[in-house]
């Protein structure tokens, strides 16, 4: 299974503030879309579990279109634990039984995505649901 991973976050760190987590399967040899995934992260849970906010990022963040801004407050947020339990269950496939080592994780650029994530899952005292050497860029 390769999925592709996208997180809107509160900064550039590597402990920054998830606000978004969006994913969708794809076949790397096509042009093929399958399932999707996509949670809003309830901004203050992310800073209880001990990620960080940047200011230039928030400030970047306040310059955008009312859409994006108003992610930020939509009612459906969840907790980042209940987010990151999702985004486990999706990648677990739709019977569930896609194994830890064959989920291929891509994501744009191995030094933001991929970590942040691996770390939000740390603080919240959660398995990483992928193995580290199928990290992709």
């Amino acid at each position: 299974m390769n999925v592709m991973i996208d997180l809107e976050t509160m900064g550039t760190g590597p402990r920054s503030a998830i606000v978004a987590i969006g994913a969708v399967e794809f076949d790397p040899a096509g042009d093929a879309l399958g399932r999707q995934f996509y949670a809003i992260v309830d901004l203050a849970s992310s800073v209880a579990a001990g990620m960080t906010m940047d200011p230039d990022t928030i400030l970047w963040w306040l310059k955008q279109g009312d859409a994006a801004r108003a992610e930020l407050t939509a009612t459906d947020r969840m907790p980042l634990a209940h987010a990151l339990q999702a985004l486990s269950r999706f990648l677990a496939g739709e019977d569930g039984k896609t194994k830890r080592d064959q989920r291929i994780l891509w994501a744009n650029g191995t030094s933001f995505d991929l970590p942040m994530l691996a770390e939000a899952y740390r603080l919240c005292a959660l398995p990483d649901p992928w193995m580290y050497y199928n990290e992709r860029d």
